[in-house]
């Protein structure tokens, strides 16, 4: 077993574990026989313990797959014991029975699963607010650190990518694309989102003020200028607001048979659960209409179905999407 020992931030804790990932500088020296194990300092404090595996780690940022075992909160933290490497890439120097001992002490303190789980994404919302807004502390005009660049660098990773995944099946089965107005002149893997997608949406018989929130929908692909599907991508944003969205979207385009799509990650599964199951959004048929893909399998598909342009239907994604049904509560 080796035990890697960082100093990091609780954005980067959070996106461990609301995420399962680490996109970090450098790259570890991994063990490629023994488990390999993370641990989380923040302010001198053991915040978490997680198994480190490698996801892409040959390409910057490294990125990591992270699978928490253990994680406290800022006041059941205990005092850093570890005498830390120089280099946070190779593991600590220490015998099988200094690991045990270690990892006793660590287990003794207070298990935050419960705590992270019902409050981990409003956190990572606060400390990535705190990123964009607030800058790192440098002297005589130096650049901040890398680590801290890369963190900032990536927040809205996985959403843009997914936009671009959605964007480019789109023209894989003939269907036009439109991305949410806010987010049209982002990149993605060296291209502009709305690359060879449509500016606007084509109704001029929509109000003002609804057109202007149907026009933050993530994703819409059209067939003939007609609405044929709407996707809200929720990795970290709430996903009551993707659902009105699509409120206003049917309420305004009622006479249209729009598919609608949520996208997010497993972890968020009983998040999306509570939010389809509201009064609000089952009365008016909205929970009933919407699927759901995770985004690991619309991922696969892409890889699947990336080579076959023009021989894909547009009914692929029935074979990876969860209708209202998997999700209702008894």
């Amino acid at each position: 077993m080796k035990i890697f020992v960082f100093n990091t931030n609780e954005f980067t804790l959070l996106d461990g574990f609301l995420h399962e990932q680490l996109q970090i500088d450098f790259k570890f020296h991994l063990s490629s026989t023994d488990k390999n194990l993370l641990i989380y300092i923040i302010k001198n404090k053991i915040a978490a313990i997680a198994v480190l595996s490698p996801k892409n780690e040959n390409n910057l940022p490294h990125l990591y797959k992270v699978d928490i075992r253990h994680i406290a909160k800022p006041d059941a933290r205990t005092i850093n014991f570890f005498k830390l490497n120089n280099d946070p890439s190779h593991p600590l120097s220490l015998s099988n029975m200094e690991i045990e001992e270690a990892l006793r002490l660590i287990y003794k303190t207070e298990y935050s699963f419960n705590y992270y789980f019902q409050n981990g994404e409003d956190l990572f919302l606060k400390e990535q607010k705190k990123l964009l807004t607030n800058k790192p502390n440098t002297k005589n005009n130096e650049a901040p650190p890398a680590s801290y660049k890369i963190n900032l660098s990536n927040i809205s990773e996985p959403h843009i990518r997914t936009q671009y995944l959605l964007k480019h099946i789109a023209d894989i089965v003939g269907l036009d694309c439109f991305i949410a107005k806010n987010d049209q002149n982002k990149h993605y893997n060296g291209e502009l989102l709305n690359y060879k997608s449509m500016q606007d949406i084509p109704y001029n018989t929509i109000s003002r003020e609804a057109l202007s929130i149907i026009s933050l929908i993530d994703v819409i692909w059209f067939k003939d200028d007609a609405p044929f599907a709407a996707f809200e991508v929720e990795t970290t944003t709430s996903i009551s607001s993707g659902l009105l969205r699509f409120s206003d979207l049917v309420y305004e385009l009622n006479h249209l048979p729009i598919n609608l799509y949520i996208l997010t990650t497993k972890n968020r599964e009983q998040k999306l659960k509570k939010e389809l199951n509201r009064s609000i959004f089952k009365k008016t048929g909205i929970s009933q209409r919407c699927n759901v893909i995770f985004i690991d399998e619309l991922e696969k598909l892409y890889s699947l179905v990336f080579p076959l342009k023009g021989y894909i239907k547009n009914n692929l994604l029935d074979r990876i999407s969860y209708d209202f049904s998997y999700f209702q509560s008894n």
